[in-house]
C-alpha cells in the first residue's frame, strides 16, 4: 500500500510538470500570477534622517487596508486604506525630506499625490526608494498602487507628530490650602483600601482626618474634616503612620505604645509591651536562602534593655525583640518603607524591605539606603544591610516615589523628593532642618541615589512643589500620576495642599 502510494505521489509530480511545460510552451506571453490583480502595500516605513528626528525608521507603521481606523476617512473614502504611526513622532518633528522604504506584490505602477491643506495638488511623484517626500508641507498624502491587472488602491498616509513634549513631567496644583485656618502641627496622609485618609495634629493636642477615593478625582474632593479619637490618651506620631493587613498603624507619642485603627477614625492599643519608636514596614512572606518560609511580618524599633533593637511581629501584639541596631541606622525621618517582591531572576530569593536618609538615636542626619531581606539566624534577628551613598547629602523628611518612565518597566524609577538638612539653623523640632532642593533617583531599588539633573535634566524642575519636606508621596499607577499631600516648610510651618506631575510620554499610547 505505502510503494502504491509513492508511485501515484510520482505520477501527480509528472502531470504537474508536464503541465507547466504546456505552458511555457504554448503562445501565451506569461504565466498567469496570484499577484496580477494584487495592488496592497505590505509593508511600510520611513528611512532614518538625523535632521527630522532620530530613530526615524524605529517608528512602525501601522497598515489598515479596511480604513476602518479613522472613522472621518473611512466616511469620505470607503474603500481606501489608511497607513499612519500609532506612536507619534516627536513634539516639533517637522516631516519633510523623508524617504519611504516600501514593499508590494509586484504592482505595475505606484505613485504619491502630496496636497496641501488648501486642497492643491503640491507634489506628485512615482515612488521610488530615492525620492523624497514632504509631509509636514502637504499633510495629506495619498499613496495609489496600480496592480497588473488594472486594480487599484488608494492609501491616505498619516505621518502623526505629537502636539505636546512627551519627555517632561508636567506639574499641576490641584488645590489651595485645604485647611488653611487650621493650626496644624503634623500631618500625614495614607491609605485603607480605596479611600485616602489625610490626618492632621492640631495644637499637638487633638486629631482630624479627611477622607478621599481613590480616583481620578481624588486631588480635588477631600471629605470635610472629622474628629478622631484615641484610646487612652495617646498622641500619635503621625510620621510613623502605616498601612498593614489593611488596618493603619502610629506610634503613640506619649506612652510610646503602638496603636492601630480599622477605620481611621477610632484608634486603640495594639500593643503596649514595649516602647516603640519607629515602624521600618513589612517584610512579606517568602523562602529565606536556606529554603525556609519567612512569616508575613511587621518590622519595628522598640527601647527594650537600654537600648534601640529591631522587633518583628506577624499579628502587631506578640513581638520577638532581637538584635540592637547599628549606631549609624536612623530612628525617625526616614523615607516611607517600600518592599519589593522576590525576584530570583536577580537573585533576590525573598522580598525586600527598603528605607533611605533619616536622624539616628543621636540627632546625626543620615543618607545612606538600608534593605532588609529577612530573618537572619547568625545575629538572631531581621538581615538590615546599609548601602552608603556617595551623592546624597543626610537628610530626613524625604519622600520615595516608586515612579515609572517606561511603561514596560514599571515601578522601577524611584524618584526622592528632597527633605531638611542639618546645615543652618535646626528649629526645636528635630526633623527640621534647611530644606534642600535638589531631586535625586534610583534605578537599583534605592541601592544608589543620583542627582536627577546629572542624566535626566529635563525632569529635574520641583520648583513647582516649592520648598516642602515631609509630604506625603503616592504614585497611581493606573494613570501614571504622583501626588505629593501636604509638607512641612522650613520654619515648622504646614501646608495642606496638593500638588501632581506625570511624565507626557506615559499618558501616549505605546505600540512600538
Amino acid at each position: 500500500m505505502k510503494l502504491f502510494r509513492h508511485i501515484s505521489g510520482l505520477i501527480c509530480w509528472a502531470m504537474v510538470a508536464v503541465g507547466l511545460c504546456s505552458c511555457l510552451d504554448s503562445n501565451d506571453s506569461e504565466i498567469v500570477v496570484t499577484d496580477y490583480y494584487n495592488c496592497i502595500v505590505t509593508s511600510f516605513s520611513l528611512v532614518d534622517n538625523s535632521n527630522v528626528c532620530s530613530s526615524l525608521s524605529g517608528y512602525s507603521f501601522t497598515i489598515d487596508n479596511f480604513g476602518l481606523s479613522d472613522d472621518s476617512i473611512h466616511a469620505l473614502y470607503p474603500n481606501d486604506g489608511i497607513i499612519f504611526n500609532p506612536d507619534s513622532l516627536p513634539r516639533g518633528t517637522i516631516a519633510d525630506s523623508v524617504k519611504i522604504s516600501a514593499s508590494f506584490s509586484t504592482p505595475d505602477s505606484a505613485y504619491l499625490r502630496l496636497y496641501g491643506l488648501d486642497g492643491e495638488l503640491g507634489q506628485y511623484a512615482q515612488f521610488s526608494a530615492d525620492s523624497a517626500f514632504y509631509f509636514a508641507s502637504y499633510p495629506n498624502v495619498l499613496l495609489t498602487i496600480v496592480a497588473r491587472g488594472g486594480n487599484r488602491k488608494t492609501y491616505h498616509i498619516k505621518v502623526n507628530v505629537h502636539k505636546v513634549e512627551g519627555d517632561t513631567i508636567v506639574w499641576h496644583d490641584y488645590t489651595d490650602e485645604l485647611w488653611a485656618d487650621m493650626n496644624i502641627t503634623d500631618q500625614r496622609t495614607d491609605t485603607l483600601g480605596q479611600t485616602l485618609y489625610w490626618f492632621v495634629e492640631e495644637n499637638g493636642k487633638s486629631y482630624k482626618v479627611s477622607t478621599s477615593q481613590l480616583s481620578e478625582n481624588s486631588p480635588t474632593e477631600w471629605q470635610p474634616m472629622a474628629d478622631v479619637s484615641v484610646a487612652e490618651g495617646e498622641l500619635l506620631d503621625l510620621a510613623t503612620l502605616y498601612n498593614w493587613h489593611d488596618r493603619l498603624y502610629a506610634i503613640g507619642k506619649t506612652h510610646g505604645r503602638l496603636m492601630t485603627s480599622a477605620d481611621g477614625f477610632h484608634w486603640e492599643v495594639s500593643s503596649g509591651e514595649h516602647t516603640f519608636v519607629a515602624i521600618l514596614g513589612n517584610q512579606y512572606k517568602t523562602k529565606d536562602v536556606y529554603g525556609r518560609w519567612n512569616q508575613d511580618s511587621l518590622n519595628v524599633i522598640v527601647k527594650a534593655d537600654g537600648a534601640y533593637r529591631f522587633a518583628v511581629s506577624a499579628d502587631a501584639t506578640n513581638w520577638n525583640v532581637a538584635q540592637q541596631i547599628p549606631s549609624n541606622f536612623p530612628v525617625a525621618g526616614f523615607t516611607r518603607p517600600i518592599w519589593t517582591e522576590a525576584r530570583s531572576d536577580y537573585g533576590n530569593l525573598t522580598s525586600r524591605l527598603y528605607i533611605t536618609g533619616g536622624l539616628t538615636a543621636e540627632g546625626q542626619f543620615v543618607s545612606s539606603t538600608w534593605s532588609c531581606d529577612g530573618w537572619n539566624d547568625d545575629v538572631h534577628g531581621p538581615n538590615w544591610v546599609e548601602f552608603a551613598q556617595e551623592e546624597m547629602p543626610g537628610m530626613s523628611g524625604a519622600s520615595v516615589l516608586e515612579y515609572t518612565i517606561d511603561s514596560d518597566k514599571p515601578k522601577t524609577f524611584w524618584l526622592l523628593h528632597p527633605g531638611f538638612t542639618a546645615t543652618g539653623n535646626v528649629p526645636t523640632h528635630r526633623l527640621y532642618g534647611k530644606y534642600y532642593t535638589t531631586l535625586y533617583y534610583s534605578e537599583d531599588s534605592g541601592v544608589s541615589w543620583h542627582r536627577l539633573s546629572r542624566y535626566y535634566t529635563q525632569y529635574a524642575d520641583n520648583t513647582p512643589i516649592g520648598e516642602v519636606a515631609c509630604n506625603s508621596a503616592f504614585y497611581d499607577p493606573q494613570s501614571y500620576k504622583m501626588y505629593f499631600f501636604g509638607g512641612c516648610r522650613a520654619d515648622g510651618t504646614f501646608k495642606t495642599s496638593v500638588w501632581g506631575g506625570c511624565l507626557n510620554s506615559l499618558t501616549f499610547d505605546k505600540r512600538r
